[in-house]
């Protein structure tokens, strides 16, 4: 969980019971205060709420979606795949580079 540096600004906000109680209890249970907790649970839901804001905003607009066998030889990765009679086999579909994350660009 992130922290709100305490420069960022002041929001003041008035709880009333459950939410009170519950501040309360979790205050006095950690050592921390009310305000540490209703920051970080107020953090929390916004970066929940800007997940699915993006993910509304690319539900509207979709994206061109790729299959494993197109991305896989620009990522050089192995691959488990099912052989005879379900036994499990690896096979390479390109060159092993396990030294680096895959970029943007290795999709576009």
């Amino acid at each position: 969980m992130q922290s709100i540096p305490p420069s960022s600004g002041v929001v003041e906000v008035f709880f009333h019971s459950p939410a009170s109680s519950i501040l309360e209890r979790l205050a006095r249970k950690t050592g921390r205060t009310k305000t540490f907790h209703a920051r970080e649970a107020i953090l929390e839901h916004l970066v929940d709420l800007e997940d699915i804001y993006l993910v509304s905003q690319r539900l509207k607009r979709p994206a061109k979606t790729y299959s494993a066998e197109e991305v896989e030889p620009g990522l050089g990765l192995w691959v488990r795949r099912t052989g005879i009679k379900g036994t499990p086999k690896a096979r390479q579909t390109g060159p092993t580079r396990h030294h680096h994350l895959p970029r943007q660009a290795d999709f576009q």
